[in-house]
């Protein structure tokens, strides 16, 4: 067997040591592969003095002939040393995974608390959309959009600036667009009366309403860094909105023991750098959002993927976006959940260490993903499993097909069943791991979000790329507010439907003041025509007192 020495009279940095071993494949047919890399790379070649013999990696001794000869700043010493190497996150070393779960750690208990975290003078659903939508946001909004329309008309051409309780009817009438939705915008304001809305035309004029809305503007173009510049932003006309969104989604909302992360998308068919192809979502086109949301499917954090930086294509980049997602969920015990595209034996132990706990789908050619058996080997209901030393757990279950999980908290010998049926339309039970039941139940918080967003989401085209993510944002303004709205009151009964028209009145109308006790809707607009409702629209509030349903 052939050693490798570390002596005074090499010329190799003691620091490599352990850089090595991270380059020491983890399995037999990786080593066939990258063997050659590995031997040029950092050993020495055969020749006479070794005899022409052949390294042996698998097998290879490290020895240190002198004591005296490292010292502690030469290795970069810190308080992972004292961590056995198989113990070590960034050590990877031959016959790292078997069939021994006692290696799992038991997940600490979740004790933090959850639930909206609002002020407790904040009692309508016009407050609750406003804590989230601010008012110094709107206020920022009514700014730049008269500045951009000075920029743009100059002094020799006269408009009326628009004010901040313009910008709230301009925001109420565009929820209420989302509720009805002819053809074209314009059909509001229609002479023929069968396409008339008597509602919305008596709140804002058509004029009105077009000019606001090519107008209306987030940030100084005057200022803003060109591409090549320092502080370069492709989002940097709808920077404030993202920042300020970012800050009180986080602040009102204390996240729940289980999390998703999953990306969603805004519709766009326009030109844009970061436009995003994805042909097997349900929007195919458009701009990529990553979303962090809890189980009640509230938006806890978000990140919109701008493509790449400066022409390089980022490396690991789901590792990336979970690492952003989950800092506020460090050292929490939160337990989250994401699919095969950011899942990685890495990722599971860099959570581990955050005392996070996760579990995902893993693709089948991930590195350091352990051998297991194949599907013609296994039959529908059968389960193979390898647990490393410091207790990630690597899945395979065969269903119709096998799927691979990977996550650093499970157990993956306990089973579970679950109902297939069968080709004559029978019913059976057939095992599965309680690993891919957690997966299933918890998995799809984001895609309740995008659920519960597209019931009535204002989906106007538009020429201008960032349009589609201001309206985006304030569709999922609503869906949190919404979601704050019924944990905070527990109105069980109140419909997003509901909820959407009681906050546009509010910000088209007179809101009335808070109360105390039981908490209320806003009233209608003075000059607002009470109608007979349709059979399905009785459980609607009562429009002449804003009083909840019974």
């Amino acid at each position: 067997m052939a050693c490798w020495k570390l002596s005074d009279n090499e010329n190799m940095d003691p620091g490599r040591v352990f850089d090595l071993l991270d380059e020491i494949p983890s399995d037999n047919e990786s080593l066939v592969e990258d063997l050659d890399e590995v031997m040029n790379d950092e050993l020495p070649t055969p020749d006479a003095s070794n005899n022409g013999e052949v390294f042996d990696i698998e097998n290879m001794d490290i020895i240190i002939e002198d004591n005296d000869m490292i010292s502690n700043n030469d290795l970069h010493w810190d308080s992972d040393d004292d961590i056995p190497l198989a113990r070590r996150p960034d050590i990877f070393l031959p016959d790292y995974w078997s069939d021994d779960v006692s290696n799992i750690m038991k997940p600490s208990a979740f004790a933090e608390a959850t639930g909206p975290d609002l002020p407790d003078d904040i009692e309508t659903t016009t407050n609750v959309f406003l804590h989230l939508f601010p008012e110094d946001l709107i206020t920022h909004i009514t700014f730049q959009t008269n500045l951009y329309a000075f920029q743009r008309h100059g002094e020799g051409r006269n408009f009326k600036p628009t004010t901040a309780k313009e910008i709230k009817i301009f925001l109420g009438v565009n929820l209420l667009m989302g509720l009805k939705k002819p053809p074209s915008f314009k059909d509001y304001w229609s002479s023929q009366e069968e396409m008339r809305d008597p509602f919305i035309s008596s709140v804002i004029s058509r004029d009105r309403f077009a000019w606001l809305l090519s107008n209306i503007h987030l940030n100084d173009n005057a200022v803003q860094p060109q591409k090549g510049e320092q502080n370069y932003d492709k989002l940097y006309k709808v920077r404030p909105l993202l920042s300020k969104l970012q800050e009180t989604f986080m602040s009102s909302m204390k996240p729940s023991e289980f999390q998703s992360v999953d990306e969603s998308m805004i519709r766009f068919k326009g030109r844009s750098s970061f436009r995003q192809y994805m042909p097997m979502k349900p929007i195919k086109r458009g701009y990529k959002v990553w979303v962090r949301a809890d189980s009640t499917g509230y938006m806890c954090e978000f990140q919109i993927y701008t493509g790449k930086a400066d022409q390089v294509t980022e490396k690991n980049l789901g590792h990336r976006v979970v690492m952003d997602l989950t800092r506020k969920l460090v050292d929490k015990n939160h337990k989250v959940f994401f699919d095969n595209y950011f899942n990685s034996v890495q990722l599971q132990r860099k959570l581990q260490s955050d005392k996070i706990h996760s579990c995902g789908t893993i693709r089948k050619g991930r590195k350091h993903f352990p051998e297991l058996k194949t599907d013609k080997a296994m039959k529908r209901g059968e389960a193979d499993w390898r647990v490393s030393n410091d207790g990630i757990a690597a899945l395979k279950w065969m269903d119709r097909r096998s799927v691979l999980l990977l996550g650093n908290y499970h157990d993956p010998s306990i089973m579970e069943t679950t109902s297939r049926k069968k080709k004559n339309g029978c019913a059976e039970e057939i095992p599965c791991p309680r690993m891919i039941r957690d997966y299933n139940t918890h998995m799809g918080y984001v895609d309740r979000f995008d659920m519960m967003k597209s019931h009535y989401e204002v989906d106007r085209k538009a020429h201008k790329w960032w349009h589609r993510i201001i309206f985006y944002f304030l569709d999922a303004t609503i869906v949190n507010a919404f979601i704050l709205f019924q944990q905070r009151c527990d109105c069980k009964t109140l419909t997003l439907k509901q909820f959407r028209m009681s906050v546009l009145r509010g910000l088209i109308g007179i809101v009335e003041p808070a109360k105390s006790g039981r908490p209320s809707l806003e009233r209608p607009p003075s000059n607002f025509k009470k109608v007979v409702p349709y059979e399905n629209d009785l459980e609607m509030y009562d429009l002449s007192s804003g009083a909840m349903p019974k």
